[in-house]
């Protein structure tokens, strides 16, 4: 496309194509902007995120949680990333703006 750099944002699972596009691809990012990351650093380990993501899955309506559950299976099935994205992009990222 000839642009530039350009500023990533994810929200959500988003978050971890966005980090996994910057660190992959960094010539390609100029900034990475992640709002509600779906990693919590406080549950750093696979099962951790799984049970809070089960526990989240009962407040939520199932027609919810079937697009969010389709959306994950996708994922793992296509072998996305999975990199944890709380922190990791934004160590890596400066800038004046």
């Amino acid at each position: 496309m000839g642009a530039g750099p350009v500023v990533v944002v994810g929200h959500s699972m988003g978050t971890q194509f966005a980090t996994e596009l910057a660190v992959r691809r960094p010539e390609l990012v100029s900034h990475v902007v992640l709002i509600g990351p779906v990693v919590d650093s406080e549950r750093r380990t696979v099962f951790r995120q799984s049970l809070a993501l089960g526990l989240d899955s009962l407040l939520e309506s199932s027609s919810g949680n079937a697009i969010v559950f389709t959306d994950y299976a996708h994922v793992v099935q296509h072998g996305a990333p999975v990199r944890m994205a709380a922190g990791l992009a934004l160590a890596g990222v400066r800038g004046s703006h």
